[in-house]
């Protein structure tokens, strides 16, 4: 389904919108990165906001297995960057000059 290096966000939405169709078939989801040499920060961030997603609305869990440290280090520093905050935004004025 994906190569050994898993460089793009993009990767990580198209794993996701092709499971989408396999887990209809099949139940049960395990992605095995036995032979993921290198995911790059990027993707790790997509494969776990995509991931949540898939939590929040699928009752289909998705299991992780055989990844090396360095993929099981760098969706760890991932999931600890993703705090989701309710940000209050403020209003400001713009104004807009000719000169």
């Amino acid at each position: 389904m994906l190569g050994s290096t898993l460089d793009s966000r993009d990767e990580a939405i198209r794993l996701f919108s092709e499971l989408k169709d396999y887990c209809v078939t099949y139940g049960d989801i395990t992605l095995d990165f036995s032979d993921v040499i290198f995911m790059s920060r990027s993707f790790a961030d997509q494969f776990h906001k995509e991931k949540l997603k898939w939590c929040n609305t699928s009752s289909v869990p998705i299991y992780i297995m055989n990844e090396i440290d360095q993929i099981h280090d760098i969706l760890k520093a991932v999931s600890r960057t993703q705090k989701t905050s309710k940000k209050e935004l403020s209003k400001i004025s713009i104004g807009i000059y000719q000169v």
